[in-house]
């Protein structure tokens, strides 16, 4: 049966598509290295304690410094990529 309407039955986006209208979550290192380091600014935010609060920090710094090569690098080896 042949339809007459001129609307498309299904539409499908693209993942890419999903992904830019925020309804699909990320994937690869990438994103679970920016998943990190926001758990990091959460944590930071979160708490009074002076000396966690500057662990923590460091802790992010390193992340999105020479460090981040690294934490590629390790969740590429997890990941299997």
């Amino acid at each position: 049966m042949k339809s007459t309407s001129r609307i498309p039955v299904t539409v499908r986006p693209s993942l890419v598509a999903l992904r830019i209208m925020a309804r699909w979550p990320e994937t690869g290192p990438e994103a679970a290295l920016d998943g990190l380091v926001e758990a990091l600014n959460t944590a930071i935010a979160s708490t009074d304690d002076k000396s966690k609060k500057s662990k923590l920090t460091r802790i992010q710094d390193g992340l999105l410094g020479a460090g981040r090569d690294v934490a590629l690098a390790y969740f590429e080896k997890k990941a299997g990529i």
